[in-house]
């Protein structure tokens, strides 16, 4: 599952989640930072393995033009963001739900997880301020914007719960750095000072 997977279309994709969606463990897609008009785009990406009950997951860097993002089936019991919960509804509304979407959704709310937001509201002020401290930053900035929700939130949170002044600046200043070469935090946990 190490070698990423580069799809010329939606479609492309969709039709490999049809015939794999039950047996594979995980999928790693190989993407584009920049896009052209007709090729895969990470939230299309999003939209279709949400359909089949599969999440978005991991992402690393490959070089300046592509990047590969992982994919993996929706664990029974984990949250579902609000940001997914969105896109299911509207995938429903559209009639793009596939049976497998259809069933984790269905579990999720039998469960629970539907209504356990992995968003809280003390992360989303983070993030709301966090945003607004790097927005001057540039490219930082922007590299920030690339990254998926769970990622934004790493570096919200990391710079957020600094207790004193001195902290918060240093943590911004290696995040600035770390972002201006597209880094991606390696997890939710990072040192506190």
């Amino acid at each position: 599952m190490k070698e990423s997977i580069l799809f010329r279309s939606a479609e492309e994709l969709r039709e490999w989640f049809r015939k794999n969606h039950k047996s594979a463990p995980g999928l790693w897609i190989r993407l584009k930072y920049e896009p052209e008009e007709n090729e895969l785009t990470q939230e299309e990406a999003l939209r279709i393995a949400l359909c089949f009950g599969w999440v978005d997951d991991r992402i690393k860097r490959i070089d300046d033009t592509f990047y590969r993002k992982k994919f993996i089936p929706r664990r029974e019991g984990s949250p579902w963001s609000d940001e997914h919960k969105m896109i299911v509804r509207d995938l429903e509304e559209k009639g793009l739900l596939e049976k497998a979407g259809q069933e984790a959704v269905a579990q999720a709310k039998l469960d629970g997880s539907w209504n356990s937001s992995s968003n809280s509201p003390a992360t989303d002020a983070m993030l709301e301020q966090f945003t607004a401290v790097l927005r001057p930053h540039e490219p930082a900035f922007t590299n920030f914007l690339r990254l998926p929700p769970a990622s934004q939130r790493t570096y919200a949170i990391n710079y957020c719960t600094a207790k004193r002044e001195d902290t918060r600046a240093r943590r911004l200043s290696a995040i600035i750095e770390k972002l201006s070469t597209d880094a991606v935090p390696r997890n939710a946990s990072q040192k506190k000072r």
